[in-house]
């Protein structure tokens, strides 16, 4: 976060608002297809930490390979539909600057081909995580998080502002991320190998654990990232930049209870396949990690929101201060409420009952997807923001009392 707030000012003045605009909706892209991990991540996550609660860890390795080769498969496809998609439909709906159609033509199918990278990387992470190697993992996640702004400014300095080499660039990092993950993760495997070999049984309960997981993760980065590409279409592409970039930095905020939660994750799921005790824990577990994200995120939540203005008028100029200051007060409150939708989402999950917050983002973007592109069209980007702000204020609500539910049920 902190290297993209001294980054983006020098990436605005020599991209332009048109080529940011672009450069963001490529990150919104990759990050986005993510999706083709299917919830396999995550289910490794749960997979290899319910094993080590259980004292079964050599079962681990055949999880992890089976995981493995589905994400390997399964990000190959996704790449080829996208690049499909791109080359027989083109980008013209994206109603960018005629003068970078070719290199965001370019920069839109170079990016398709980071999606294996990033679901094979996401299934590492997960094993990682199952394993609570925290520390490595959230090194490289910071390494590949540092380089979606250092790659450009480097790039930029170098060879001037080509989108084409920006995002070659982006997709040389994510594979260098995901050989780090993998050398991580096979440190931890090589004394855990005792000749267990792929399994198709492990790989249907990983399948089936991702099957509604899958749902919340299409579902989900598409509410997350639709608002840009309605605004591109409907308000133009240089407009986007005036949206995405206080959203995206605003998003980095969200590392605060996304590190509280990855931890917190296998916590809960161990605590509920444990005796009584671990269950009565859990519901302490569960209401201190709500005060201490609140805590945590309401005073720079808010302080971010009085300060808008003052803010993007020094670090981006009061033009952009000016286009995108009420942007920034809107996202501002929303991001208090999805940081703290983390926890009963996280809760939900651990639990094994994905399905349930699958259900919950299917009933979410029904109602959102219409109503964030009649206030775009009626009210443009400040429109987008408070469609978003909505969507995600009703999410913590309704997360929040399935999961109290589900707590009640388990002390009981």
């Amino acid at each position: 976060m902190l290297i993209g707030v001294a980054l983006l000012p020098y990436l605005l003045a020599n991209l332009g608002v048109g080529r940011l605009g672009v450069l963001t909706l490529v990150w919104a892209f990759i990050g986005y297809f993510s999706i083709f991990d299917f919830g396999l991540g995550r289910a490794l996550t749960y997979t290899v930490s319910s094993l080590k609660v259980q004292g079964q860890m050599d079962r681990a390795v055949g999880s992890i390979k089976a995981g493995m080769l589905l994400l390997v498969l399964i990000g190959c496809l996704g790449a080829t539909a996208i690049s499909a998609v791109v080359v027989t439909f083109g980008i013209g709906w994206l109603n960018v600057n005629p003068k970078i159609d070719e290199e965001t033509y370019r920069s839109i199918l170079i990016a398709s081909a980071a999606i294996p990278l990033t679901t094979i990387t996401s299934g590492l992470k997960g094993a990682l995580e199952g394993f609570e190697r925290f520390k490595a993992a959230n090194i490289l996640r910071t390494t590949l998080g540092i380089s979606n702004f250092a790659i450009p400014a480097v790039t930029v300095a170098i060879y001037g502002p080509d989108l084409t080499l920006i995002v070659l660039g982006l997709l040389l990092a994510r594979l260098a991320v995901m050989l780090m993950h993998f050398a991580v993760l096979e440190r931890i495997l090589r004394p855990l190998r005792s000749g267990h070999v792929f399994s198709r049984k492990e790989s249907r309960d990983l399948a089936k654990f991702g099957a509604w997981m899958s749902v919340s993760n299409v579902l989900s980065p598409l509410m997350v990232v639709s608002d840009r590409f309605v605004i591109s279409h409907f308000v133009g592409g240089s407009s986007v930049a005036y949206y995405s970039v206080p959203l995206d930095c605003l998003f980095r905020l969200l590392i605060i209870p996304g590190a509280l939660t990855a931890t917190l994750f296998p916590a809960f799921a161990q605590r509920l396949i444990s005796p009584e005790s671990g269950r009565i824990e859990l519901q302490r577990l569960y209401g201190r990690a709500l005060r201490v994200i609140a805590m945590l995120m309401l005073p720079v939540t808010l302080g971010i929101a009085v300060l808008s203005h003052a803010g993007l008028n020094l670090w981006l100029g009061k033009a952009f201060a000016d286009n995108a200051y009420v942007v920034v007060i809107i996202i501002a409150f929303g991001i208090f409420f999805n940081g703290m939708a983390q926890v009963p989402h996280t809760m939900i999950q651990a639990s094994g009952d994905v399905k349930k917050t699958s259900l919950v983002h299917v009933g979410e973007i029904v109602v959102y997807m219409p109503a964030m592109v009649y206030l775009v069209i009626n009210f443009g980007i400040v429109g987008a923001a408070l469609a978003w702000q909505l969507r995600v204020m009703a999410d913590f609500f309704v997360l929040h009392a399935l999961a109290t539910r589900k707590l009640r049920h388990a002390v009981i």
